[in-house]
């Protein structure tokens, strides 16, 4: 029984060192492409990688403007615990706000191709968020500063169609 025990040992130590011997090679090969000089691709790969201070906006007044829609939707919810219903409108708009630019803060930090024809779309969304939190806004300061931070969002994506 020590026999096929010491035998199987064997066998394993066989088959991990020709696993072993494989990733030498592999990694020895490796070596003359790693020495070679990156210098300069590296700094093209970089800048090409950067994105365009319209995407940058774009992104940050996405997230800008989902945290605001966030506290707003909040502040909506709050009413609505308290029976009060008078900002039902402007919760439904600032869900669809918070949902359409969580998507364009992604695009535009992806450089999706298609972020144009999405930040038109998100544009329409924002305006009809903003419409709705200005009828609110002297009363609710979340809903003035909603409408405010979709006025930012845009203005942002608007830089897009010029």
């Amino acid at each position: 029984m020590k026999k096929n025990i010491l035998k199987n040992e064997k066998k394993i130590s066989r088959q991990n060192f020709l696993k072993g011997g494989a990733g030498i090679i592999a990694g020895a090969m490796t070596l003359p492409l790693m020495a070679q000089d990156h210098s300069g691709h590296e700094n093209m790969h970089h800048e090409h990688m950067k994105l365009s201070a319209v995407n940058v906006a774009i992104a940050n007044a996405a997230a800008d403007c989902v945290t605001k829609s966030e506290l707003c939707l909040s502040h909506c919810i709050m009413l609505v615990k308290m029976k009060d219903t008078s900002l039902a409108e402007c919760m439904e708009k600032v869900a669809q706000t918070i949902a359409v630019c969580q998507g364009l803060g992604a695009m535009a930090s992806y450089n999706s191709e298609h972020l144009k024809k999405y930040a038109m779309a998100c544009v329409d969304v924002c305006k009809s968020c903003q419409k709705e939190c200005e009828k609110h806004a002297k009363k609710h300061e979340e809903c003035k500063d909603c409408a405010e931070s979709c006025k930012k969002c845009i203005d942002a994506c608007s830089k897009l169609a010029a």
